[in-house]
């Protein structure tokens, strides 16, 4: 196959090529056979092939040198802000605990944040229904752990006291967990009652 293409090339390249001057008066110099071929193969000799019907023919076919791949789209990157023991206040504890990674957006070691837990009860009488809690208010953050997989699970650290710390790890098993970054500054505690729709709506 390649000598075969190879001896084409050479052919087109050594073929003489019409002039216009050897046309009869009044007609346009017509392409000679090959004349697009041949400028095209001294830019890229690679752009000439054979088709596979062309092979019984003589026919010759044109075509672009097939386009690198695509690079791939750059991986995600981790984020991993250690929890600095040293951090912690007396009577506190530094407690790591599961949330989903888009609550990590824009949060990092220093921050104050509250935790937010969304869970179903169970009511006396009707069905069961969705509240959401303020479970935990103004705790310092001590360090994150993301994959940079938005729809994946990262890691936060706080330093909670021994009551909120079991909340935390209670609540990072029944519920869903939520940040809410405060400003910096803000260490104002609210008293807070757990919300559901009816009361959204009422």
């Amino acid at each position: 196959m390649n000598n075969t293409i190879a001896l084409l090339a050479f052919l087109l390249l050594s073929a003489p090529r019409a002039r216009a001057a050897d046309k009869p008066s009044g007609q346009s110099a017509a392409q000679a056979p090959g004349d697009e071929i041949v400028p095209m193969l001294a830019r890229d000799p690679a752009a000439l092939v054979l088709s596979p019907e062309g092979l019984g023919s003589g026919a010759l076919s044109i075509s672009a040198p097939p386009s690198a791949p695509a690079a791939p789209a750059p991986a995600a990157k981790a984020k991993v802000e250690a929890a600095d023991a040293s951090a912690l206040h007396a009577q506190y504890r530094a407690v790591s605990v599961p949330i989903n990674e888009d609550q990590l957006l824009g949060v990092k070691a220093g921050d104050r944040v509250d935790v937010l837990a969304v869970f179903e009860v169970s009511a006396a009488a009707g069905p069961k229904k969705m509240v959401a809690e303020t479970m935990l208010q103004d705790v310092a953050v001590l360090g994150v752990a993301a994959t940079g997989n938005l729809f994946g699970q990262g890691v936060i650290t706080l330093e909670l006291n021994p009551i909120e710390a079991q909340y935390a790890v209670l609540g990072a098993r029944e519920a869903d967990l939520y940040l809410a970054k405060r400003a910096p500054g803000d260490v104002a505690l609210h008293p807070m009652q757990m919300s559901d729709f009816d009361g959204f709506f009422r």
